[in-house]
């Protein structure tokens, strides 16, 4: 495929999936997400322009004497700044949509580099990283948030009990990563003379005046031990058995002690114990933070369908879109945009390209580099080799950190929530909460209300009475009243 965008002829070299220079074809996954939404937006397309609203839960206000009615109110641009301020100076509202940001934050930043640290930490092959990734990430989220979208709809949770599921969420998601920040793996260490912490003999590297740039680690099954390249395991010739590539005629192999054995006459052996890529050891430290993660993950994900009526709360009805733009703006312009820059670092060449304050704390990962690929200009290219101690404890205390934030927005949106109910068929509470604070409604009673109750409910009026002095009397059911509507004499 990339043939018919780039014609070339060139021989390349047979790549498995333990090769580093391998990508694999990572356009596949566009081409299936790109199908995917044009079916989804076939399906759209299916929709009528208007759907009527249901005629059992319509309400039929009548017109008393002085005829109050329900009107709606345009809204104009003039009516943007006014509207802003309300949202920007919208204390709970602003605290759930910075819990978004520092969500998204952790979601573009620490997701889009898993891969690389499973790989770097675990001695994963490109392909099984990105597996697992997918497994202790997207899997433990969709399992997370459809069990919570049935419990939330089977038992008509409150607002109250929401934010209450998600402070436990923002717990179970911190605790998740300080807990990973134990679980390691020892660290690849590399021998030859490439590096001045290495603690070789320079004699075999540098009679071979082996090149740093030239970066393609072997190892030796018989030590456990992995080379910089075949030349500076003194290797001299190669060939490939059964799909691995394995050398020949290494004459600077190093014991377990770490002492450098000089082979001499290996030709007639033919010793091949030296094949391609770094020496991976079993690490079952991997299975428990996949464990670990997919069971907190998807506890943590529980709640996260009742987050935007969480949002539809704490602001009024009319203004519901704009809070909606006004949320998904930050969470672009303070998440998603400055995530990657802030996990990875850009390059030096592109760092003036970004704000600074994107920037200053950019190398939570970049400065993990031990080892970085060197260009024909000397600039710095990707990094080869990390050092996975720091790497695993920069990255998951970072999005430890982000998740303590946000619990203790949650706890202060909880503390404004605790009083608010949803609006279901078993209680009105919540709809006569919203009554009484958006259209200044007192001592609201329906037609259709039980008369089950204490005297002090029984002896109120049977009517709403407003401030205005009108009196409407309302019928049906209550749940369905037009939010976007306010009443007027």
């Amino acid at each position: 495929m990339v043939r018919l965008v780039s014609p070339m002829q060139s021989n390349f070299r047979v790549l498995t999936y333990g090769f580093l220079d391998r990508v694999s074809a990572w356009y596949l996954g566009f081409i299936v997400t790109g199908l995917g939404m044009c079916i989804s937006t076939l399906t759209m397309m299916c929709f009528p322009s208007s759907v009527p609203e249901s005629t059992s839960k319509q309400f039929e206000v009548q017109k008393d004497s002085n005829k109050a009615k329900i009107t709606d109110e345009p809204v104009t641009i003039r009516d943007l700044p006014r509207n802003l301020k309300k949202i920007l100076t919208n204390a709970p509202l602003m605290a759930r949509i910075f819990c978004k940001v520092f969500t998204a934050l952790v979601v573009s930043g620490y997701f889009n580099f898993l891969p690389k640290f499973l790989a770097a930490q675990y001695f994963l092959s490109p392909r099984t990283a990105s597996m697992a990734s997918g497994l202790s990430g997207v899997a433990a989220l969709s399992v997370g948030i459809i069990a919570g979208s049935v419990v939330i709809k089977k038992f008509r949770l409150q607002p109250k009990h929401i934010s209450l599921m998600l402070i436990g969420s923002a717990i179970a998601f911190s605790t998740a990563h300080f807990i990973a920040l134990s679980l390691d793996c020892k660290q690849v260490q590399l021998e030859g003379n490439w590096d001045t912490r290495s603690h070789s003999n320079a004699s075999c590297g540098a009679s071979c005046a082996c090149n740093r740039k030239d970066f393609a680690p072997v190892c030796d099954t018989s030590s456990s031990v992995s080379y910089f390249s075949p030349c500076h395991a003194g290797c001299a010739r190669s060939s490939i058995l059964n799909g691995t590539r394995q050398y020949m005629d290494c004459k600077c192999l190093s014991t377990d002690n770490g002492t450098e054995l000089l082979k001499e006459n290996l030709a007639d052996a033919e010793y091949s114990g030296v094949t391609a890529g770094f020496c991976r050891t079993l690490c079952t430290n991997f299975y428990v933070y996949m464990t670990v993660m997919f069971i907190l993950k998807a506890i943590g994900a529980f709640p996260l369908s009742g987050t935007i009526m969480l949002t539809f709360r704490l602001v009024e009805p009319e203004l519901k879109s704009m809070a909606n733009a006004v949320s998904a703006l930050l969470m672009s312009a303070f998440g998603y945009f400055p995530a990657p820059i802030l996990m990875g670092k850009l390059s030096r060449r592109y760092r003036y390209m970004v704000p600074t304050v994107f920037v200053f704390t950019g190398a939570i990962i970049d400065s993990t580099c031990i080892l970085w690929k060197e260009r024909a200009c000397g600039e710095k290219g990707s990094c080869l080799l990390y050092d996975t101690d720091q790497f695993r404890f920069r990255m998951h205390f970072a999005v430890g950190v982000c998740k303590l934030l946000v619990l203790l927005l949650e706890i202060y949106v909880s503390e404004i929530l605790r009083h608010i109910q949803l609006i279901t068929e078993n209680s009105d509470r919540g709809f006569r909460f919203l009554l009484q604070v958006f259209f200044k409604v007192k001592n609201l009673r329906f037609e259709d209300e039980d008369d089950d109750g204490d005297d002090e409910v029984k002896d109120r009026a049977k009517t709403a009475e407003i401030e205005m002095g009108t009196t409407p009397k309302i019928s049906g059911n209550p749940q369905s009243l037009p939010s976007t509507r306010t009443i007027t004499k």
